[in-house]
């Protein structure tokens, strides 16, 4: 008969408790998966969701937060229908209704997207008619409505809006009425408005604009009335109005601005009345109004220390060269 010694007794006590032991970790961690599980969801809190299954994703890469509050009302008066709705900024909403109507509302600046990143409503834009901005925006972000085609009607920018990003309203070419930019806007970044064709009449920079950047409104054939640069302006970009051909009558540059880019005013050949460079232009660039129609005379005060060869090929100055 075997001998039950001390030690054997203790190696089964021993075993038995560690059996116990595996039993209550296991216990403790699925308590601890489910609720992990529970607290991953965001659950309703105040973002604003889909009314439809197939509302695209929002791919901003912005995280929308939760908001312990209902956002700001939406004063776009739209009473029909609404498809679908999301964030777009840290307090910044959007809305699309059943009438083709895409309501951006709230406060302060609008996410950033980009090329290869649409805006979350963007897989509505074959539907889209017309663009409402209300609320107190501050920017409109990158690329926030590039392709939009659908847009009709004129456009106009809310006077909160300091800064209108890169790309914003680009190959938005089915607006056909005016543009209308604040004297809120200080800056007017690359390819803004670039191939907005449909915009018609006047274009008035306001007097807050410093900044109008690289092809802000290249390609933008529309316009058919004069062309107004203030004199806050201390830049214009590379291409900023190329291809503009229905401006007319003449163009005079600010004293404040000091560098015309390359191709600035390339081919805008519906200008056909003179042409006056501010005091403080030091340097103008390639092909800068290369095709434009002047047949008036050439002002060039004695700031300039540099003009392209090619700046005013195709013109037929008066005086010049």
């Amino acid at each position: 008969m075997t001998r039950i010694t001390e030690s054997m007794l203790s190696v089964e006590q021993y075993s038995e408790k560690e059996h116990v032991m595996k039993k209550l970790i296991s216990l403790l961690l699925a308590v601890l998966l489910l609720c992990a599980a529970g607290c991953s969801g965001k659950g309703d809190g105040g973002k604003i969701t889909s009314q439809k299954e197939n509302n695209p994703k929002n791919v901003s890469g912005k995280e929308e937060p939760e908001t312990e509050y209902e956002p700001p009302h939406d004063e776009s008066g739209d009473t029909s229908a609404i498809i679908a709705e999301g964030q777009c900024g840290d307090d910044v909403y959007w809305r699309f209704y059943e009438d083709g109507v895409l309501s951006v509302y709230g406060n302060g600046d609008m996410w950033d997207y980009s090329y290869s990143e649409d805006a979350p409503w963007m897989g509505y834009k074959k539907s889209f008619k017309r663009l409402v901005m209300t609320g107190n925006l501050t920017r409109i972000g990158k690329c926030a409505f590039f392709g939009s085609y659908g847009f009709t009607g004129s456009l106009t920018i809310p006077g909160s809006v300091t800064t209108i990003g890169t790309g914003a309203f680009e190959a938005c070419n089915g607006f056909t009425g005016s543009l209308t930019i604040p004297d809120s806007v200080t800056a007017i970044e690359e390819r803004a408005f670039s191939n907005c064709r449909g915009f018609d009449g006047n274009l008035t920079i306001p007097d807050s604009v410093t900044e109008i950047g690289r092809s802000a409104f290249i390609l933008c054939t529309g316009f058919t009335g004069s062309l107004t640069i203030p004199d806050s302006v201390t830049t214009i970009g590379v291409g900023a109005f190329s291809g503009c051909a229905g401006f007319t009558g003449s163009l005079t540059i600010p004293d404040s601005v000091t560098t015309i880019g390359n191709y600035a005013f390339d081919g805008c050949d519906g200008l056909t009345g003179s042409l006056t460079l501010g005091n403080s232009v030091t340097t103008i660039g390639e092909n800068a109004f290369r095709a434009c129609g002047f047949t008036g005379s050439l002002t060039i005060p004695d700031s300039v220390t540099y003009i392209d060869p090619s700046a005013f090929d195709g013109c037929n100055f008066s005086n010049y060269p």
